[in-house]
């Protein structure tokens, strides 16, 4: 999938996000410019939220040995990963690690707004994966090769279940440009600044 470095019409939140996954993504620090354009535009908890994601985007937290992941899902996971490879975050794909077994509910949250730092990883992934609809649209069609399908429940439950209907298409991604991958690392990050301790 590729994706552009510019939006067109950038608000002050879309800019700084969108320089400081440019500047992630080339392996280079964060500016404190940026980190403080987020700050100054979004909310307190800003600075852990980019520092997770940072941290999410570099190539050492991808774990693509998909064997560490549940049998009934390593197709399906190198297969998302073929599509998105390192545009979504490490924590996107490690959702699906926690999923033990099909129909068993995993929680992150249950109206806990003190979440454990993975937690609260976790938990920003599947948001933004629920919210930006050609992301989730991607893991059904996928999932759906695999006769499973992804659910989510308010209050962060989710799971994977059975899927007897036919295989779904694939979305054509291009489409979306930039505004597919920033739109996630923005729902990511607020998602994850909201629960801070």
């Amino acid at each position: 999938m590729q994706t552009q470095r510019q939006p067109q019409q950038p608000s002050h939140l879309q800019a700084a996000i969108t320089e400081f996954l440019r500047n992630t993504r080339d392996g280079q620090a964060v500016p404190n410019a940026q980190r403080l354009a987020f700050i100054n535009a979004h909310r307190d908890g800003a600075v852990r939220a980019a520092d997770t994601l940072e941290a999410e985007m570099t190539p050492a937290a991808y774990a693509t040995d998909w064997s560490r992941y549940p049998a009934y899902l390593q197709a399906a996971m190198q297969q998302l990963y073929d599509i998105f490879g390192r545009q979504l975050p490490a924590a996107f794909y490690r959702v699906f690690q926690t999923m033990p077994a099909v129909g068993v509910w995993q929680d992150y949250r249950l109206n806990n707004c003190y979440l454990s730092d993975e937690a609260r990883t976790l938990d920003a992934a599947v948001h933004a994966m629920a919210l930006q609809t050609p992301v989730m649209s991607t893991v059904q069609a996928v999932l759906s090769q695999h006769g499973l399908q992804f659910a989510h429940l308010g209050n962060c439950g989710c799971c994977i279940e059975a899927y007897t209907g036919p295989a779904c298409p694939l979305p054509d991604l291009s489409r979306y440009g930039d505004r597919l991958v920033t739109g996630y690392y923005g729902l990511f990050m607020e998602e994850h600044a909201r629960y801070q301790q």
